[in-house]
């Protein structure tokens, strides 16, 4: 399976991050199933000491309590992931103050282990949001039903939707390939803006090989999408 490297989509992830966090302005948390406060206000920390892997969602937020977030994705996420985000973590917090928030998402293969790091110093225990806990084809008939009877508004979660389940190759490529056509009718009924189905693409490149990913860029090529 020819997977791209998410490295390769560094400037478009940048793009992504930027307009995630616009979207979530005057929202809550709720669309990743995090409690929070109205979102205030989206912003960049990046930190030139410490490196931040390419190819990966890593946004700031503040809510209307003061309460900061940093949410990170990591695909098949491993327990020594978590002294990479510790060092962030703590980083942050002495620029931003100490009511910080690390928000971890998680999908793929996710080790099943304690997600918390403990020295006799202190500890570190991030939220872990494990999209591969959840059922993405039921969610997703689960949102066609609420879209029908117009009772859904969370349209952000269809960005997230590809990295829910655990799903192997092709029936993941399925899943991808469902939820981008269903974004085009909902393009066309002007329910959706293009850049959540571009946000879509590039939070499903590495999980799709490139054949498919360019079968469905021939999907959605006349919507004028970002490259």
């Amino acid at each position: 399976m020819d997977i791209r490297n998410g490295a390769d989509y560094a400037q478009n992830y940048d793009i992504v991050t930027k307009w995630v966090g616009e979207a979530l302005v005057g929202q809550t948390l709720s669309v990743i199933g995090v409690q929070s406060g109205r979102i205030e206000a989206a912003f960049g920390l990046e930190p030139i000491d410490i490196k931040v892997q390419a190819g990966r969602l890593d946004l700031m937020l503040r809510d209307e309590h003061n309460v900061c977030y940093h949410i990170e994705e990591q695909r098949n996420f491993r327990h020594n992931h978590l002294y990479r985000f510790a060092a962030y973590h703590f980083w942050a917090a002495q620029r931003q103050g100490h009511a910080l928030v690390d928000i971890i998402l998680a999908s793929g293969d996710v080790f099943a282990g304690e997600k918390r790091l403990e020295t006799k110093s202190g500890a570190y225990e991030p939220i872990v949001v494990d999209f591969s806990d959840r059922d993405g084809e039921k969610r997703l008939e689960q949102i066609r039903g609420e879209v029908k009877a117009g009772a859904f508004d969370q349209w952000l979660e269809l960005a997230f939707l590809p990295l829910y389940g655990r799903y192997k190759k092709e029936r993941r490529a399925e899943l991808i390939e469902q939820v981008v056509r269903f974004e085009a009718e909902l393009f066309h009924q002007n329910q959706i803006s293009k850049q959540l189905i571009a946000a879509t693409l590039i939070m499903s490149n590495k999980l799709i090989d490139k054949k498919r990913l360019e079968q469905l860029w021939e999907v959605i090529k006349m919507l004028d999408i970002i490259e």
